[in-house]
């Protein structure tokens, strides 16, 4: 029997509207090296995914291969352009990937740099004993529900409410089909774990980390 195989998506097509910077915050460089580096080699210290999918806007393949020379990472990449959307550029690389068959993909979001091959292999872990899982940090500020005029309307329990990190994993078939089911629908799906539901599969979780954070605008860097 043949061994699992795993494979990962890092997603970097965005627009980085908020970023506010002449370079895309993926490219941006942190400790002197790309934030982009930082999330993919976390990816290459867990364990051995190939290939790893990396979607960037289109037109900006050449540039990414060139950065990514310098590091002499050891998997095999795809660099591929993404879609008007987050959404639209992860079915894109899940498509990517239909050649290689792994068994299991991680999708992660290129701007969030600090993520530990800790966190990443809890992930996979967990994704390959239930077939689905993401990484929850549970929210500590109060959290309330407005209505349109501004106004609250209730206090929600935040004993039950959390954050939602990436990496999130998935057997590769049922992600794949959950993303085509998902194109048919008139809705932006906000990440994986929400599209993956519209198979009425469980959706297993996690403990995230706090240092596991999102690069948004440019003093996040700092």
């Amino acid at each position: 029997m043949p061994a699992e195989s795993f494979a990962a998506i890092i997603t970097a097509a965005g627009s980085s509207t908020r970023f506010h910077n002449s370079l895309k915050k993926e490219y941006a460089l942190l400790d002197e090296q790309p934030v982009l580096i930082w999330s993919l080699k976390a990816f290459l210290m867990a364990r051995h995914f190939s290939p790893v999918v990396i979607t960037v806007p289109q037109g900006h393949e050449g540039l990414v291969e060139d950065m990514l020379k310098d590091y002499k990472l050891k998997t095999k990449l795809l660099i591929r352009s993404g879609g008007r959307s987050r959404q639209e550029s992860v079915k894109k690389a899940l498509l990517a990937l239909k050649d290689f068959k792994p068994n299991y993909v991680l999708i992660h979001d290129g701007a969030r740099p600090w993520v530990s091959p800790a966190l990443i292999n809890s992930v996979l872990t967990q994704a390959v004993e239930h077939g689905a899982c993401i990484p929850l940090v549970k929210q500590v500020d109060s959290v309330v529900k407005t209505h349109s005029s501004n106004q609250v309307a209730e206090y929600l329990d935040r004993d039950f409410l959390f954050s939602v990190q990436t990496p999130q994993g998935f057997l590769y078939e049922a992600i794949l089909d959950a993303h085509l089911k998902a194109e048919q629908i008139a809705k932006e799906f906000s990440d994986d774990g929400q599209i993956y539901l519209l198979l009425k599969r469980p959706l297993f979780t996690v403990p995230g980390e706090v240092t596991n954070r999102k690069i948004t605008y440019l003093k996040d860097l700092k």
